[in-house]
């Protein structure tokens, strides 16, 4: 069964958490012999409103100077919110790449504050917070100069859902 202990050994071992273009990633790769396991962490991940990427890739290789073919699978974190959930949760427990998910955490938190979302609130009440006057704003200004929902819904820590919804709302739906 899979919790944020066995998250936090899995990452220590077999996963990375790195920094680039001044962004982190979380990630897991694993071969496909343990996509029943890379399977189970993302339920795990959607249950707790993590959002991530899961990935199932061919992957082409040289062994002995022939090509060979591995077949993959990875799950990425990107998202800050979804950053600052993990790492939260799994320091307690992280031994060998402590270091790094203290730094993650410290970014996302930093970026999450730098955006005004409440990072105060439980992941759980997470989707459903109300909108405040400044998301409001930069809702319309972002609409205005023809950003899309997905990329508003990135900018504001929002789900695409959310977003769509208070459009509609706000364009005179129910």
């Amino acid at each position: 069964m899979v919790n944020w202990a066995y998250l936090a050994g899995f990452i220590d071992c077999d996963g990375w958490v790195t920094q680039s273009n001044g962004r982190y990633v979380i990630g897991l790769t694993q071969s496909r012999i343990f996509l029943d396991q890379m399977k189970q962490i993302s339920e795990f991940l959607t249950e707790n409103r993590v959002f991530h990427s899961f990935i199932e890739r061919d992957t082409v290789t040289m062994i002995r100077g022939e090509e060979s073919t591995a077949k993959m699978c990875n799950i990425h974190i990107k998202a800050q919110e979804a950053l600052r959930i993990v790492c939260e949760a799994i320091l307690p427990y992280s031994l060998i790449k402590k270091d790094k998910i203290e730094s993650c955490l410290a970014y996302a938190k930093e970026r999450l504050a730098k955006r005004g979302v409440g990072i105060e609130l439980p992941a759980k009440q997470l989707e459903k917070r109300k909108w405040n006057r400044l998301e409001l704003e930069i809702l319309a200004d972002m609409r205005i100069k023809g950003y899309g929902h997905r990329y508003i819904a990135h900018k504001l820590g929002r789900s695409v859902n959310s977003v769509s919804r208070k459009f509609h709302k706000l364009n005179g739906g129910k």
